[in-house]
């Protein structure tokens, strides 16, 4: 086992200690005790610069201030949000998350809030779970979280959850939170979140006594200004009946999301569809409303809407076009 593994593995309770700087002293014998623990290279001057760059990236790590967050941060196994948005050539999202590395600890284990990311209407969620023996898969079932945005409660019963297990033993945890659900979606761009995971499964749901809870600010100034909004509200008549209203497309790095309503024609007898040149758009996700005014929504892939042109249209069972296209534009 390397250095790097042992210090990965190293579970440390520093509320005792003081933070203090290094001195010369320590800092040089810290320097000579990493370049001992280096692998030799054929290349004498890489041995040089490898070696100073080991001991200097663990020499800031001693000299940082050892809090709980920086605690966190130490190499974890977590999927990155750039892995779960089922797309199959993923964007960088490092100008759009929040890096969190902060960590809960209650009777159940473990928890460590990764990252988040703010899309137009949900929350995207990348934490992992160290349990103790007191928990395991089947258990997890029922870990869902409960959102908090400025103080008010997001309630939404399509949370989308994947829970994955580890060679470890940790759970791998990701969750896409729709915020739909809120009667005015906060303005500005930096938002309050509280996440407070207070359940889990023993034979039957338990409430958690000390639930794992994050308090998070999460900045959308950018994920604001590179996203395009495409105000639509034009009706599409269908051949067999009923009238679809088509409300808007929303464009971001992340997603791509046609909102529509449905409320004035027969639900089951058709499926609208997103088309370009190159032919149908697959839909990640889709969410369907009977009631008038709440919009339903298919959600896809990023699209650069600039560069393609792309079509609304409505189809049958059979796959036959059954309404005019409306282009988005």
């Amino acid at each position: 086992m390397s250095l790097y593994e042992e210090l990965n593995n190293v579970r440390i309770d520093v509320s005792a200690y003081e933070e203090e700087m290094l001195t010369e002293i320590e800092r040089k014998r810290w320097e000579k005790r990493v370049l001992r623990k280096l692998p030799k290279r054929r290349t004498p001057s890489m041995i040089k610069w490898v070696g100073l760059a080991g001991a200097m990236v663990l020499l800031a790590s001693l000299i940082i201030p050892l809090s709980g967050t920086a605690l966190a941060k130490m190499p974890l196994v977590y999927q990155l949000i750039e892995s779960f948005i089922q797309v199959d050539h993923p964007p960088d999202l490092s100008n759009y998350k929040t890096t969190v590395g902060e960590t809960a600890e209650n009777a159940y284990g473990r928890m460590t809030l990764n990252e988040v990311l703010v899309d137009t209407d949900r929350l995207l969620i990348s934490a992992t779970l160290e349990p103790n023996k007191r928990i395991n898969r089947f258990d997890l079932e029922v870990l869902k979280p409960t959102i908090f945005i400025n103080g008010e409660e997001a309630r939404d019963p399509y949370l989308t959850q994947s829970i994955g297990r580890e060679n470890d033993g940790a759970y791998t945890i990701t969750g896409d939170v729709p915020l739909n659900t809120l009667p005015h979606f906060p303005k500005g761009d930096q938002l309050q979140f509280k996440i407070s995971y207070n359940s889990v499964r023993k034979d039957e749901k338990v409430v958690i006594d000390k639930p794992w809870v994050f308090d998070v600010r999460v900045s959308t100034k950018q994920m604001q200004k590179d996203t395009v909004t495409y105000e639509i509200n034009k009706p599409l008549p269908l051949k067999h009946g009923g009238t679809v209203t088509i409300n808007k497309v929303v464009s971001s790095p992340v997603s791509t999301t046609l909102y529509y309503d449905v409320s004035q024609a027969k639900i089951g007898s058709f499926w609208i569809r997103l088309v370009s040149k190159g032919g149908k758009i697959k839909e990640l996700q889709f969410y369907e409303s009977k009631i008038s005014g709440e919009r339903t929504y298919h959600r896809y892939g990023p699209l650069d809407l600039k560069k393609e042109t792309y079509w609304i249209v409505a189809e049958d069972k059979n796959g036959k076009e059954i309404s005019p296209r409306v282009p988005i534009k």
